[in-house]
């Protein structure tokens, strides 16, 4: 199987919500009122 097939069966819709998920919850999961003031102490 050459490089660029590969590449092909790559679902460039589901890459793009999978990086907008990743970064929403990293913005909530570092907001002040959830974890964000106990990262910031470590």
């Amino acid at each position: 199987m050459l490089l660029a097939s590969g590449f092909l069966a790559i679902n460039p819709l589901a890459v793009l919500v999978a990086g907008l998920a990743h970064m929403v919850l990293n913005l909530i999961w570092f907001m002040p009122k959830l974890f964000g003031n106990a990262w910031a102490e470590l």
